[in-house]
């Protein structure tokens, strides 16, 4: 027989088994994209009970949904860009920041411990002065709710900044945001060759209102390769996702000892590296090259090449040799033969782009207004790049925000390289090593941009700004250990100094 309360525990376990059985079917009976956001609302809370380290789980749930876009986009349709938003984006990423801010934001004024909220002045600065040139371009765009959709994307990617540089503290929180960066792209990386190989869809993308096609390349009348993109958006925004990442997890392999971490970067880099030969991403090929170079400059200038990492080097080069022949059509293909004009047609934007930048050198058209601008400075007769923005993330930035908006990206950049060279002189070798990963995503970051422009897409620019917080926490995280460090030194020599002016027995010591 069960005792009274044991009934009324039952009763209530059931009730609640009926009204989340109840909850399921009526979310179900709406479209997809409404009853896969409603039947994660229920369970996650109830999931979440189970959870020991919450603020952790929720920060790794959050960088990992990130590239999935599980998003609703507001005002879709209401206008158009070719070189930003096209709406208000907000879903699972935002949630969980929003309420990762808040958590954070609460603790940190309820206990008021020092360094509990930092302000990181060299990327804060910049930072917000961009944010504040991009505001005042509304004065002058001919379209302010372009420039709304980008201001907010920028908003949230600087709030993503502050919260992974104020709260990653440790190795143990370091390790916990990497394996949920690297289980990203190895999801990403599955459902891009799944794409790939089975013709399937498969993009979370499609919970919103706004679905793209996959890229295609033909070679006459001949489709020769077929250009999936993951969730990511465009196949070039997915190559570019995998630059941010695939850089410290080829640093982590090679170098570190740590287990769990090293054989989930190990998995990231070899589906990363494949999908990005797949993705036949040139300009990507040419800035994993550039990252790679500086990945192994630094490393063997740090002196971290050790007889493990020379071991581990040969493997990965063997690694990548074996996918570099399975896909040797692609790479071959891709490199000798006719690439329809795509070459051409940078030359042509960026033609364009200069001729915007010389008509409005100081300010710029507005953000987010380039092709708003582009039938007052178009003299070219190709179809395709009338209605493109120009393939250089610099120029773009120029076009749109003038020398003052230029400049402000231009010291982030300063900044941003200074602090991760700080990091990588880090005394902690477990911090050198990822900042020397962080230093190839830089560079892969800097020679891309020549190429394409990563304003257009909203995971790419929470992604650099994420880097640029994880670099903070790594000079932070190396501040504090070696404060702790000098903490204790000075305590021994206290100690010491203390026994030898009592002249106490080394045995008594413990006493004191």
């Amino acid at each position: 027989m069960l005792s009274a309360s044991n009934r009324k525990s039952w009763v209530w376990l059931l009730l609640f088994a009926l009204g989340l059985t109840a909850s399921f079917l009526a979310i179900w009976s709406l479209k997809f994209k409404w009853a896969f956001i409603g039947s994660l609302g229920l369970l996650l809370p109830f999931l979440f009970t189970f959870v020991r380290e919450k603020r952790l789980t929720l920060t790794a749930l959050m960088i990992f949904v990130l590239p999935l876009r599980i998003d609703y986009n507001f005002l879709w349709g209401k206008t158009y860009s070719v070189s930003g938003s096209s709406a208000i984006t907000f879903g699972a990423f935002d949630i969980l920041l929003l309420i990762l801010l808040l958590d954070w934001l609460i603790d940190a004024t309820r206990f008021k411990s020092p360094g509990a909220i930092r302000f990181f002045p060299m990327i804060s600065v910049p930072t917000l002065l961009l944010i504040a040139v991009g505001a005042a371009s509304m004065i002058y765009a001919p379209d302010r709710w372009l420039t709304l959709y980008d201001l907010i994307d920028f908003i949230k990617a600087y709030l993503f900044f502050l919260f992974l540089a104020n709260t990653i503290r440790c190795k143990r929180d370091l390790y916990w945001v990497l394996a949920a960066i690297f289980a990203g792209v190895i999801t990403e990386s599955i459902i891009f060759l799944l794409q790939y190989y089975y013709d399937i869809s498969l993009a979370f993308l499609a919970i919103g209102d706004v679905q793209t096609a996959p890229d295609l390349v033909f070679v006459g009348n001949k489709l020769e390769i077929f250009r999936p993109d993951g969730t990511i958006g465009h196949v070039n925004s997915y190559a570019r996702y995998l630059l941010m990442f695939l850089p410290i997890a080829l640093s982590i392999v090679l170098t570190l000892r740590d287990g769990a971490i090293k054989w989930i970067a190990a998995l990231a880099l070899t589906l990363g590296f494949t999908t990005l030969i797949i993705s036949v991403t040139r300009s990507a090929w040419i800035s994993f090259l550039f990252a790679l170079s500086a990945v192994f400059l630094l490393l063997f200038s740090k002196r971290l090449l050790s007889l493990r990492a020379i071991r581990n080097t040969f493997i990965a080069s063997s690694l990548a040799l074996l996918v570099a022949f399975l896909y040797q059509d692609h790479l071959v293909d891709r490199i000798v033969s006719d690439d329809n004009g795509a070459f051409f047609s940078r030359v042509v934007t960026s033609k364009v782009a200069w001729r915007m930048i010389e008509q409005h050198p100081l300010f710029g058209v507005g953000l987010n207004n380039y092709g708003k601008n582009l039938d007052d400075y178009w003299l070219f007769s190709d179809p395709y790049t009338r209605i493109a923005a120009v393939h250089n993330n610099y120029l773009l930035f120029w076009a749109e925000l003038g020398v003052v908006g230029f400049g402000c990206l231009l010291i982030f950049l300063i900044a941003f390289f200074l602090q991760i060279r700080r990091a990588t002189s880090s005394r902690y070798a477990f911090v050198r090593v990822v900042a020397i990963g962080l230093m190839g995503a830089y560079v892969a970051f800097v020679i891309s941009s020549l190429a394409d422009y990563y304003k257009g897409n909203t995971i790419l620019i929470s992604g650099i700004w994420g880097l640029a917080g994880l670099t903070e926490a790594l000079n932070a995280m190396s501040e504090r250990y070696s404060d702790s460090f000098l903490d204790l030194v000075q305590q021994e020599r206290w100690r010491a100094a203390r026994k030898s002016s009592q002249n106490i027995p080394v045995s008594d010591s413990a006493t004191l």
